[in-house]
């Protein structure tokens, strides 16, 4: 009985271990497969490893009828800077002091999906976070 019993810890355990690495980082790489954002207008930018893809509101899809993004606008990035964003990601999906329940004007929609396409989102407030994140998204858009 006592060995039966040290087996199931020892499986837990494994189970455990598994679960938790399975968002940690693989070979140095995340394992995050896809990130998007959109900004308080609803602009979405989307990226993967090797990709940026900006997709404005148009005036059509518009609340007013009248804004306009922008134009659409795809550029390579490097993975080194796909990296940084899921490190920007992680560092605002933890900050709980920014996350709010209802999405709202001039809020930003942080999504990530993981290498077995499991989506995860969050709703952040207007912050110094979300200033920093979108400085880097226009920015990789420029280069």
């Amino acid at each position: 009985m006592m060995f039966k019993g040290k087996i199931i810890a020892i499986v837990m355990l494994i189970i455990a271990i598994n679960c938790h690495s399975q968002n940690e980082k693989k070979d140095g790489k995340m394992n995050i497969s896809k990130l998007k954002y959109l900004d308080g207008s609803g602009n979405a930018f989307n990226i993967t490893s090797d990709s940026i893809s900006y997709l404005p509101i148009t005036p059509e899809i518009s609340s007013s009828g009248m804004y306009s993004g922008g134009k659409e606008t795809h550029k390579a990035i490097k993975e080194d800077d796909f990296i940084r964003l899921s490190n920007e990601f992680d560092n605002i999906f933890s900050n709980k002091k920014i996350q709010i329940t209802n999405r709202v004007k001039t809020s930003g929609m942080l999504i990530r999906y993981n290498k077995n396409n499991v989506m995860e989102q969050i709703i952040i407030s207007k912050s110094d976070e979300q200033k920093q994140l979108e400085d880097f998204l226009n920015l990789l858009l420029k280069e």
